[in-house]
C-alpha cells in the first residue's frame, strides 16, 4: 500500500485551521449564503449578485468564486467571443500562472503549465470536458496534439492548485473543466470562419424541446494548413548528414502544423436522464517537430474519440439528492512517424534500434526511418454522488466510483526488435507488423480503479465555513492512495473574502512511464512509485466597489517523485525514472475594473520562483526549473463604441524563462503578444460579425525547445480573422 508519508502535516493543518475557525463565536448561519445552491439560470442569478461568476469544480456544486473554496478563474463564452480566441490553447492564456507551450517530447503536443509544474505529456494536469476527464490511457496527457474549437464552449473553469480530494489521480497542478453550451432554448445557429493559412471553419448549433423531450446538437468542421513561415533552421537529421556526410535533411524547412479536426457534440434529456455524447476526429494532422526532432512531412497524426455519458440525477428534495453517471470512451489513434528522412544513415544496434554508443552495423534507409504505433484506448467508469444538504450547518458530499482503463496496442516499423539485428546494410520503406508480439512498443494492458471520497462542509460561524475532504483511490497494478484538502472561508468583511488553503494531490505512473519497451529514445520503468505534491495558499477576494475587484492568492507547494525521462549509462536510451523533487512558491493577482458602462479592463500578473532537485544525481542541489515563465502578465481592454462595434484588445507577455544548467545555448527571448478583435452586430441582432487579429506587431515570439531544434520553435506569425455567425 502507497499512502502520503506526510500526513502528520495534513493532521497538524487540520489542528491549526480548526483552533483558528473555533476562536470565533460559533453562530447557526442555515441561511449564510455560503449555503446557496445555484441552479442554471445564471441570468437570473446575476441580477442579485452582479457580474461575480460562478464556479462548480471546486467543490462538486456551483458556487461564487469568492466562497469558492480555491483559487479559481471562470472564462465564459462571451469573454471567449470578445476575445476572438478561435481554440481553447488562445483562451487559457488569459489564466494567471497558467502557460501553453510545445512538448519536448511528443509531436507538437500542448502543455498547460500551471506554476511551473510540467513534463512532457503534461499528465500532472487534470482536463475535464462538462465534468468528465477525457485523456490518452497511454501517456496520462491529453490525446496527441490534442486542438478544440472554441466556439461551442459555453465556460471554462480552472482551478490553480490540487483537487485530488474529489477529482481523484492527475489533479495535480490544476483542473481545467471545459462546459460545452447545451441549452435546450429553441434556436439554430450557423457560422463560419476563414483566416490566415488557408484555414477554414464552419458549424452548426440547432436546440430545442417537446414536452419533457430536449435535445442540444453541434457541429463542426475546422481546417488549416499551418503557418509555413514557422522556419526550423537544423534537426536531428541535420546533426547527422554532418556526420555521415549525407543530405538527408529537411530542414531549413517549415514546422508541419496543418489540422483537420471534426467534432459532434449532441445531448438530450427526458425528465431526470441525460445523455451526452461527444465524437472528436483528428485526420492527418502535422506533426511539427516530428516524433524525433526531425522534420516529417510524410508523416501524420490520426485519432478518433467518441464518448457517451447517461446521467441520472433526483433533486427532489432541497435535504438530499444523488446523482448517478456511466460512461464508455474510446480513443482509437493512428500515428505515422517517418522519424528520420529518406536517405538517412543510422548506427543500429543489435536489438536493431539506433544506437550511437555500441552499434553492431550501419543502415541506409531509402525509404526513411518509419514507426507507425496506435492502439485502441477503452475508459469506462461510473460514478455515484449523494448530497447531504440540511445537518444543521453541515453539507455532506459522499462520492464512490469505479474506473476500467484497457489498452490495446498494434505497431508497424521498419526497424528496432523483431525488424533488424544490424547486419542489414540498406533497408526500404517496408514495414513488419509487430502487433501481439514481445517486440511490440507497449503491451495489452489494463487496470481498474475504485475510489470512496468524503467531504464536510461547515458553517462554523456566520462568517467562518470549513471544507475538510479526503479521497481514498486503490489501483489494481499500482496501490493505493490518500487525497486530503482542507479550505477555510473567511468573510473578513462586507467586502473582503479570506480563504487558507491546503491540499495533497497525487498521480499514479502511466501505462507508458511503467510499460514503453522496445524504444529507441525512451523506456518504461515498472519500478516507479507515484508523484505527490502538497500546496498551501493564503487567498484575499475585494471588492473595492462594486466596479473594481482585486484578488490575490499566494502558494508554496513542495512536489516529489516527478516522473520523467532520465538518460541511461552507457546506452543511448532514456528510462523514465522518479527523477526530482520540486518545490515551488509564488503569487497571482487579478484586477476587474469598470471604468465606466462602455469600458471594461481585465489584468493579471503572476510570479513563480520553482526549483528542482535531482533524484538521481548524489549530491545535486536544487536549481531553477527550466523552461517555465517565472512571470507573466495579462491585460484585456473592452470598449463598446455604440450598440453596434466592440472593440478588444489581449495583451499578454511571457517572461524570465531558464534553460537547464547544461544547455549551453544564449537564455530564452522574453516577449509580448497582442491580439485585437473587433465585433459588429447590425441593427438585425441576429447576425454577428468578428474581425480579428493575432500577433497585431508580427513580433518574432519562441517557446523553448530541448536543443536539438537548436532556435526553439517559432510560433505564428500576426494573422487575419473573419467570422460571422447567423442565428435563427
Amino acid at each position: 500500500m502507497v499512502l502520503p508519508q506526510r500526513l502528520n502535516k495534513y493532521l497538524m493543518t487540520l489542528a491549526l485551521i480548526f483552533a483558528l475557525a473555533c476562536g470565533a463565536p460559533v453562530v447557526l448561519a442555515d441561511q449564510y449564503e455560503y449555503f446557496d445552491d445555484f441552479g442554471e439560470d445564471e441570468n437570473e442569478l446575476a441580477d442579485y449578485y452582479g457580474d461575480e461568476d460562478f464556479v462548480s469544480i471546486a467543490t462538486g456544486r456551483k458556487q461564487l468564486i469568492s466562497k469558492a473554496p480555491a483559487v479559481a478563474s471562470v472564462i465564459t463564452a462571451q469573454d471567449i467571443k470578445n476575445m476572438g480566441a478561435n481554440t481553447l490553447n488562445e483562451v487559457l492564456e488569459r489564466v494567471p500562472n497558467l502557460h501553453v507551450s510545445i512538448s519536448n517530447l511528443s509531436r507538437h503536443d500542448p502543455v498547460f503549465s500551471i506554476r511551473g509544474i510540467q513534463t512532457g505529456f503534461n499528465p500532472q494536469i487534470l482536463v475535464l470536458l462538462n465534468g468528465t476527464e477525457f485523456k490518452n490511457s497511454g501517456s496520462g496527457g491529453l490525446p496527441f496534439i490534442f486542438n478544440l474549437s472554441a466556439q461551442h464552449i459555453e465556460r471554462v473553469e480552472i482551478i490553480r492548485g490540487p483537487g485530488s480530494a474529489v477529482y481523484g489521480a492527475d489533479a495535480f497542478s490544476g483542473i481545467i473543466n471545459i462546459i460545452t453550451k447545451s441549452s435546450f432554448n429553441d434556436e439554430i445557429s450557423v457560422g463560419g470562419r476563414v483566416g490566415s493559412f488557408s484555414s477554414k471553419s464552419a458549424w452548426l448549433r440547432t436546440a430545442g424541446a417537446k414536452g419533457k423531450f430536449k435535445y442540444s446538437v453541434a457541429l463542426e468542421k475546422m481546417k488549416t494548413d499551418g503557418d509555413k513561415s514557422r522556419v526550423v533552421e537544423s534537426d536531428l537529421q541535420s546533426i547527422l548528414d554532418q556526420i555521415f556526410l549525407t543530405s538527408a535533411s529537411n530542414s531549413p524547412g517549415y514546422l508541419p502544423t496543418n489540422q483537420d479536426i471534426s467534432n459532434v457534440f449532441a445531448d438530450f434529456e427526458y425528465g431526470k436522464f441525460r445523455m451526452e455524447n461527444w465524437y472528436w476526429d483528428q485526420n492527418k494532422v502535422g506533426l511539427g517537430p516530428g516524433g524525433a526532432q526531425a522534420i516529417d512531412y510524410t508523416g501524420y497524426q490520426s485519432a478518433t474519440l467518441y464518448r457517451t455519458k447517461f446521467i441520472y440525477s433526483e433533486d427532489s428534495t432541497s435535504a438530499f439528492n444523488y446523482k448517478f453517471d456511466v460512461s464508455r470512451q474510446v480513443y482509437e489513434q493512428d500515428t505515422s512517424f517517418t522519424l528520420l528522412p529518406a536517405g538517412t544513415i543510422v548506427p543500429i544496434g543489435v536489438d536493431g534500434n539506433l544506437d550511437f554508443i555500441s552499434p553492431v552495423g550501419f543502415s541506409l534507409f531509402t525509404d526513411g526511418v518509419i514507426g507507425n504505433p496506435g492502439g485502441t484506448h477503452t475508459d469506462i467508469r461510473t460514478n455515484f454522488v449523494f448530497n447531504f444538504n440540511e445537518l444543521n450547518s453541515h453539507k455532506l458530499r459522499l462520492g464512490m466510483g469505479w474506473l476500467k482503463q484497457e489498452i490495446s496496442t498494434k505497431e508497424f516499423k521498419n526497424f528496432g526488435p523483431g525488424v533488424l539485428d544490424g547486419n542489414q546494410p540498406v533497408v526500404d520503406g517496408n514495414l513488419t507488423d509487430l502487433t501481439n508480439t514481445p517486440d511490440i512498443y507497449l503491451p495489452n494492458v489494463s487496470r481498474t480503479v475504485k475510489y470512496l471520497s468524503l467531504q464536510d462542509e461547515w458553517i462554523l460561524a456566520n462568517d467562518w465555513a470549513l471544507t475538510a475532504g479526503i479521497r481514498y483511490d486503490t489501483y489494481s497494478d499500482f496501490g493505493n492512495a490518500i487525497s486530503p484538502r482542507l479550505a477555510l472561508v473567511w468573510q473578513t468583511s462586507y467586502n473582503l473574502t479570506t480563504k487558507f488553503l491546503y491540499g495533497r494531490a497525487f498521480r499514479p505512473p502511466s501505462f507508458i512511464e511503467l510499460q514503453l519497451q522496445n524504444n529507441p529514445v525512451s523506456v518504461g520503468n515498472d519500478k516507479l512509485i507515484e508523484e505527490d505534491i502538497d500546496t498551501f495558499e493564503v487567498v484575499f477576494n475585494y471588492a473595492f466597489n462594486e466596479d473594481t475587484t482585486f484578488d490575490l492568492s499566494l502558494f508554496k507547494y513542495e512536489a516529489n517523485n516527478i516522473i520523467d525521462v532520465v538518460p541511461d549509462v552507457d546506452s543511448p536510451t532514456r528510462t523514465y525514472q522518479n527523477s526530482r523533487n520540486q518545490e515551488g512558491y509564488g503569487f497571482e493577482y487579478v484586477v476587474d475594473w469598470s471604468a465606466s458602462n462602455d469600458l471594461n479592463l481585465h489584468f493579471n500578473f503572476a510570479y513563480q520562483s520553482t526549483k528542482a532537485k535531482s533524484q538521481i544525481i548524489a549530491d545535486s542541489t536544487f536549481e531553477a526549473v527550466a523552461d517555465v515563465p517565472g512571470n507573466s502578465a495579462y491585460l484585456s481592454v473592452e470598449y463598446t463604441v455604440n450598440d453596434r462595434w466592440k472593440l478588444t484588445s489581449q495583451t499578454y507577455t511571457i517572461n524570465d524563462r531558464k534553460r537547464i544548467a547544461s544547455d549551453l545555448r544564449g537564455s530564452i527571448a522574453n516577449y509580448s503578444n497582442t491580439n485585437l478583435s473587433a465585433k459588429y452586430v447590425p441593427l438585425n441582432q441576429n447576425i454577428e460579425t468578428v474581425i480579428a487579429i493575432k500577433n497585431l506587431f508580427d513580433k518574432k515570439q519562441r517557446e523553448p525547445s530541448d536543443g536539438t531544434i537548436i532556435n526553439d520553435y517559432l510560433l505564428e506569425q500576426r494573422s487575419f480573422w473573419l467570422t460571422l455567425i447567423v442565428n435563427f
